[in-house]
């Protein structure tokens, strides 16, 4: 019998790729609306997969380490993204996320992000204005969240870099005790911040750390950035 490239499973399109041995989701129906979960297998999220669509929640197996630039795409329903846990005794696979992969899904309030992400853009998360808080979740890891539930910022494992602050985060900010580093873009679009308060024990700010790219309808609301030392402004 022929080796079948193509199958669906709840009208979603999934793809063998011949050449790598994984599958990637290919396509899903626009009209298509609720919950989606990814089967379960799945290794690779293409770039344009998921643009666009509907769902309100999407559900990503443990199977998948790959997300390419553009693969969830201004999806303008959505508030949830779900990444599933391997079962037990199953080991993690690293995780892998282009700039841009998760793009304008400005509705999605929170995420929560798995210990087995390797690596971490600022413009992962791109244009998702929304997004109020970022956990982690797992042991080990190259990350860590750092703030109070539903507040939570994403830092370098050890706490001691700031590398991204979610832009949908708004009024005044402190940078958390432990911080040493606010990263490069770590602040940038952060539209809704008025006030960020950066204590004396951070001794270095990356490049474009404050950076306001707008183009589009957003105007920065940031008006003070105010450095303290030994606890004084």
């Amino acid at each position: 019998a022929a080796d079948v490239k193509f199958h669906t499973k709840d009208g979603v399109l999934y793809y063998k790729n011949p050449i790598t041995g994984g599958m990637e989701l290919k396509g899903c129906p626009y009209l298509r609306t609720g919950v989606l979960y990814i089967e379960e297998g799945t290794t690779v999220i293409p770039s344009g997969a998921l643009s666009n669509v509907r769902f309100t929640e999407i559900y990503i197996p443990y199977t998948v380490k790959q997300i390419d630039n553009n693969a969830i795409y201004y999806c303008n329903n959505l508030t949830k993204i779900v990444f599933l846990p391997a079962p037990e005794g199953v080991d993690e696979v690293a995780l892998t996320l282009d700039e841009r992969s998760i793009a304008g899904c400005r509705q999605m309030t929170e995420l929560t992000i798995p210990a087995r992400l390797s690596n971490f853009n600022p413009n992962v998360l791109y244009n998702c204005t929304g997004l109020v808080s970022i956990d982690v979740v797992g042991e080990g890891g190259n990350y860590s969240a750092v703030g109070e539930n539903g507040k939570k910022v994403l830092c370098s494992a050890d706490g001691k870099t700031l590398v991204f602050c979610p832009r949908g985060k708004s009024g005044e900010y402190t940078i958390p005790a432990g911080v040493e580093i606010i990263g490069e873009s770590a602040f940038a679009d952060c539209y809704y911040l008025t006030k960020v308060t950066i204590p004396g024990y951070v001794t270095t700010i990356g490049n474009s750390a404050f950076r306001n790219n707008s183009t589009y309808t957003y105007n920065s609301m940031l008006a003070q950035v105010v450095f303290e030392e030994d606890g004084q402004s």
